[in-house]
């Protein structure tokens, strides 16, 4: 369960996070934060395209 650990073991995400915690990995203006690059190896990929949900495809 690896990939479970890794969402428990860093959150500190989100607006209410001051933008100076060393550990906000909240994007700014200028794009992702350096300590997003640690994690981005564990995080898994949920983008899907329009065409797999039944909900979205063209009727």
């Amino acid at each position: 369960n690896r990939d479970l650990w890794v969402g428990w073991s860093y959150w500190v995400a989100g607006d209410w996070w001051s933008a100076s915690e060393p550990l906000n990995i909240q994007p700014t203006a200028a794009g992702d934060r350096p300590q997003l690059a640690g994690l981005k190896p564990y995080l898994m990929d949920f983008s899907a395209s329009s065409s797999t949900c039944p909900a979205l495809r063209s009727q």
